[in-house]
């Protein structure tokens, strides 16, 4: 009857310890988790950044071919089917860079 006791004793021993172990591994993975979903958000953080300093670069060079296409309008320069040419290429960049993000914005909303 007594050796029954301790054998339960360390049945029950055993059991817990498991039980912690099982716990400690959880826990682990929780954090894991929880690093990877922060890693992805900054990367993501980052790619909008990135995005927008992109957009900005692209506007400005868009803005001054614009102004260059002006001034060639009003002084009646004859090298604005270059500019014009350049405001095309801005405009397939700034789709190419709405295309991407729309990718990560995808992505970002997507559950892994």
């Amino acid at each position: 009857m007594e050796a029954r006791k301790v054998k339960d004793a360390q049945d029950d021993a055993i059991a817990m310890k498991r039980l912690d172990m099982e716990e400690k591994r959880l826990v682990t993975e929780q954090k894991r988790q929880e690093m990877e979903q922060k890693r992805l958000e900054m990367e993501m953080i980052e790619s909008e950044r990135s995005h927008a300093r992109k957009m900005a670069e692209i506007q400005a060079d868009k803005d001054v071919v614009l102004r260059k296409l002006e001034v060639n309008a009003l002084t009646g320069s004859t090298s604005s089917s270059t500019m014009e040419h350049k405001h095309c290429d801005l405009d397939q960049k700034i789709a190419q860079v709405e295309s991407i993000l729309g990718t990560y914005q995808k992505r970002r909303t997507t559950p892994p």
